[in-house]
């Protein structure tokens, strides 16, 4: 016969062994620490997207003080040249829109 026909075929009633149930704890506690990575992660970027959102607001509030300054209606659509800073009003026509 067969090695593996002489091998006692095993039940549900037959418990795991415990290099596999060893193995089974190993995968879950590094899975586990992998989630705490993930979350550590996510906890970055909520700061990381926070920061930014607060540049933004800084600096939409900066543009709009230098339009307010000039007499232009803030929601006006401006090109700034960045060598010369020189502001011109720009028309709805000349927005491309993606």
């Amino acid at each position: 016969m067969p090695e593996s026909e002489n091998q006692k075929r095993l039940t549900i009633n037959d418990p795991v062994a415990p290099t596999i149930l060893s193995k089974l704890e190993n995968l879950d506690r590094v899975r586990m620490e992998l989630a705490g990575q993930l979350l550590d992660l996510e906890q970055q970027k909520v700061s990381i997207l926070a920061a930014a959102h607060q540049i933004d607001q800084q600096r939409s509030k900066l543009f709009d003080n230098v339009l307010l300054e000039r007499g232009i209606d803030p929601k006006t659509l401006v090109q700034v040249d960045s060598k010369t800073g020189g502001i011109s009003v720009r028309k709805e026509s000349d927005v491309t829109t993606v």
